[in-house]
């Protein structure tokens, strides 16, 4: 498993989360933002929800894949 997995994954479960939502949403971002976009977009589109797609479309560079999100 790559960090990029673990992230769209986390992203994917945020709602079943115990912790405080928001929190971990800034941590989140702020820790996909400083990934490579290229592979996060590849794990984005194979693994991620359409709602983790939205959340995370700003962060990639070339947002045509996302596009119809």
């Amino acid at each position: 498993m790559t960090e990029e997995f673990l992230l769209v994954d986390l992203a994917n479960n945020l709602d079943n989360l115990a912790e405080d939502r928001d929190n971990v949403l800034n941590k989140l971002l702020t820790k996909a933002s400083q990934m490579p976009s290229q592979k996060l977009k590849h794990v984005v589109m194979e693994y991620g929800s359409a709602k983790t797609k939205k959340m995370l479309k700003p962060l990639m560079t070339n947002n045509t894949a996302l596009a119809h999100v």
